[in-house]
């Protein structure tokens, strides 16, 4: 790690489960061939995560509704999909404990990016 890395204070488990979440969502919404990415790039208050896709998208007016607890948008239950619509909610949870919040930007027929700022820290334990 070079010296002007920043650095975050996070729980780990925490962060992994809430990547773990949105790498699932990508990989659901993902046409066969389709690219997921996942970046990480530093910021002046800390490091941007973010995970995108070239998938199907989430509607306009759906954003705001996808991290409620059990809200899965309509495409989804009808597809068969299986997924409990607690996902995205888990993830804006964890990211609220951590005083970050979740940001959504979807275009239909064109894919997802979810990202995210992990605050940085004075200090962080190895």
């Amino acid at each position: 790690m070079r010296s002007t890395d920043p650095r975050v204070a996070a729980d780990i488990a925490l962060i992994d489960r809430l990547l773990s979440n949105l790498i699932d969502n990508a990989l659901h919404a993902s046409r066969v061939g389709g690219q997921i990415s996942v970046a990480a790039e530093p910021q002046p208050d800390g490091v941007e995560i973010s995970v995108s896709d070239d998938g199907h998208g989430i509607p306009e007016d759906k954003l705001a509704l996808v991290t409620q607890r059990f809200y899965r948008v309509r495409r989804d239950r009808d597809s068969g999909r299986e997924g409990s619509g607690l996902g995205l909610s888990i993830v804006r949870e964890i990211l609220e404990r951590h005083g970050g919040r979740l940001q959504l930007d979807s275009q239909i027929g064109r894919g997802t990016r979810a990202s995210f700022i992990l605050t940085a820290a004075d200090s962080c334990r190895a």
